[in-house]
């Protein structure tokens, strides 16, 4: 049960409320404007929401500045405090509590903040920024100065990512050594043919849109050109030597647990990227019971068909390629799923061959709040990766999955400070979550679905299990490898694990518990509601909450049952 502060107001009703959207408005333009790549990919149009400068740079990172907003953050939650709750209207006190668990949550890092890591082989800043900078919205040509700008910010913000590392390396919690060899190996791959660079030969066609005399075309081709081959790639051979010489200095090649506030971190992430409120030991009670559930229920499928597993191989989905794959399955989930607005539009793009090996097989891109309807999905076209057999992921990326989500919830007009409050449990979730439901749509039979389900979320379990195990309890390679031969992984697939694992921790836990709790939660609705229930309307009121820790949500899902008997 969400609480909230007992609190002295003398405002009235309608003065708290209005005093509450002044506060959150002016909370948004704060969060929104701290960097151009946020600006660019929250809003079109920023001089609706009072914005009147874009910002051209990546923004800062150091230690003094996770500080400061440590420091900004106490101040938002003493004003948000101050409002009485029950003054407020009840889409604004889901705003208040989704901000004030967020902020609470994120004051918990004061004497963690060197435990931050921004740098990772897949999911880093040096990995996600040039996709990221390839999909810079081009409204008109400040857009594209602003754009070269934030080129021109790259060798700065490196530099400052280097020193935290060095900070890092001096407090004696630098990254392992295989993590750092294969950021470098990535690094390297992305600058290996200059002249070939991903931003350079994306930026030409971008700016396709605009309509540019001959003559400013080509400056701006040159300038990106220059700035690309003169401080992006330097900005990363720099990067790479900073971590090279700071290898030597790795002192724990396991999970966070052999850090000295290893443990209360991973806690801390398991608070702010998942979302949940379990510790760790109810955690891996809930992973236990779920791998022994779907254990049985392989078994159970095979015992019904020995055969099961042959047939689940050699599956054909609808579909196809991609695009139709897409078109179907934005057709099929109709049926338990509330309709979009109609225009929505779904650009299929494929990831430059120089970060093939460290992008998933696909995944979607979030468009701006005021421009929820043009969206974008990549697919990872590297051989490793058959395209005509992700039909799951991209249920995951499209629909019902992140797609689907971003513009359902966009839809309803939220507060627009809703917008930069992210909760990776509850976004990754729905994603699994839609994953998992598109097997019943790929048209197979009734027991190869619940075989191919169950495996998934085996799969999943297992995942999540090993991120406790390594990074709370301090499981070693060795120990992590022989667990997972009971479940057919051989040794080199158990390194790979080990060290996604060390390499971003609490990330496989955003996707499986994510997906827990949500699923948990229909549950506990169907079991309340009976023949009262709908899965459709249970779909509409989980979006409808939009990303929040799933203690909100669940407080919401208790009215929302009420409500519904």
């Amino acid at each position: 049960m969400v609480t909230h502060p007992s609190v002295k107001d003398s405002r009235t009703e309608k003065q708290s409320q209005e005093e509450f959207d002044a506060l959150m408005l002016q909370l948004f333009q704060e969060e929104v404007t701290s960097d151009g790549i946020t600006m660019n990919y929250t809003l079109k149009d920023a001089a609706k929401y009072g914005i009147k400068e874009q910002t051209s740079t990546l923004g800062d990172f150091s230690l003094e500045s996770m500080q400061k907003d440590l420091a900004l953050s106490e101040n938002w939650l003493a004003s948000l405090e101050s409002f009485d709750y029950d003054k407020l209207k009840e889409e604004q006190q889901l705003t208040y509590d989704v901000l004030r668990s967020v902020l609470k949550t994120g004051l918990e890092t004061s004497d963690l903040l060197l435990y931050t890591e921004v740098l990772g082989p897949t999911t880093g800043t040096q990995t996600q920024l040039p996709v990221i900078l390839s999909e810079y919205h081009f409204w008109d040509t400040k857009a594209v100065e602003d754009y070269l700008a934030l080129l021109q910010s790259i060798p700065k913000y490196f530099e400052k990512i280097g020193a935290f590392e060095e900070q890092k390396a001096k407090a004696g919690l630098f990254m392992a050594k295989r993590t750092e060899a294969a950021i470098v190996s990535q690094c390297k791959e992305f600058i290996e043919k200059p002249d070939e660079n991903l931003l350079i030969r994306t930026f030409e066609s971008r700016l396709a849109s605009l309509q540019l005399d001959s003559t400013q075309k080509q400056t701006f081709i040159e300038k990106n050109r220059k700035l690309v081959k003169e401080l992006v790639i330097p900005a990363y051979q720099k990067l790479i030597t900073v971590l090279e010489g700071l290898v030597d200095q790795s002192k724990n090649q396991k999970g966070l647990q052999g850090l000295p506030k290893g443990k209360q971190y991973y806690s801390y992430l398991l608070k702010s990227k998942v979302g949940t409120a379990r510790d760790a030991k109810k955690i891996q009670a809930l992973l236990d019971d779920k791998i022994a559930s779907y254990t049985k229920m392989m078994s159970d499928c095979i015992a019904k068909d020995e055969k099961v597993y042959e047939k689940a191989l050699q599956v054909k989905y609808p579909g196809g390629e991609p695009k139709e794959t897409v078109s179907y399955l934005r057709d099929k989930c109709l049926k338990n799923f509330p309709a979009l607005p109609d225009g929505v539009v779904c650009d299929l793009k494929y990831v430059d061959k120089s970060l093939e090996n460290s992008i998933s097989p696909a995944f979607y891109l979030t468009s701006p709040m005021d421009d929820y309807m043009k969206n974008v999905m990549y697919l990872n076209g590297s051989k490793s990766y058959d395209l005509t057999r992700i039909f799951t992921t991209i249920a995951h990326e499209s629909y019902p999955g992140h797609l689907y989500q971003n513009v359902f919830y966009h839809a309803q007009n939220p507060a627009p400070i809703r917008s930069v409050i992210s909760v990776g449990g509850y976004t990754e979730g729905w994603g699994t979550y839609a994953e998992i439901y598109s097997y019943s749509l790929a048209g197979m039979e009734e027991n190869v679905q619940a075989f191919m389900k169950a495996n998934t979320l085996l799969t999943l379990a297992i995942y999540a299990k090993a991120d406790l195990e390594v990074h709370y309890n301090g499981w070693s390679e060795n120990k992590l490898s022989l667990y997972l031969q009971g479940f057919g992984f051989d040794k080199q697939a158990a390194q790979t694990m080990f060290d996604a694992i060390v390499a971003d921790p609490a990330g496989y836990m955003q996707y499986t518990l994510g997906y827990l709790e949500i699923d948990q939660m229909r549950q506990q609705a169907q079991e309340e509601l009976g023949e009262k229930f709908s899965l459709k309307e249970f779909h509409r009121f989980f979006l409808s909450v939009g990303e929040a820790p799933f203690a909100v949500v669940q407080d919401r899902l208790e009215k929302w049952i009420q409500m519904q008997k």
